[in-house]
């Protein structure tokens, strides 16, 4: 059974992980309204397992929701920004 989390130990938690859980998701994403529903998906789910793998399935849900064209695109301006 889920416990209830408070207000108060959620907005703890915010305050301590809620830069950590950002960059990683910026990090899978490289987006940043994307990254920003990832960090308020994952708060809003805290109760139910650990941070990172909460970040990784929401990020993994949010690859799911895109099309392909934006998988082409992020990957020709990864392409572009290297140096070989």
């Amino acid at each position: 059974m889920k416990q209830a989390i408070s207000t108060q130990q959620l907005e703890d938690a915010y305050d301590a992980y809620g830069t950590a859980v950002y960059r990683l998701a910026m990090a899978f994403l490289g987006q940043c309204a994307d990254a920003e529903d990832v960090t308020q998906e994952t708060f809003c789910r805290l109760p139910s397992g650990t941070m990172a793998g909460m970040v990784s399935s929401n990020c993994v849900t949010r690859f799911r929701q895109k099309p392909l064209s934006w998988f082409r695109h992020r990957l020709a301006a990864t392409w572009r920004s290297q140096r070989f």
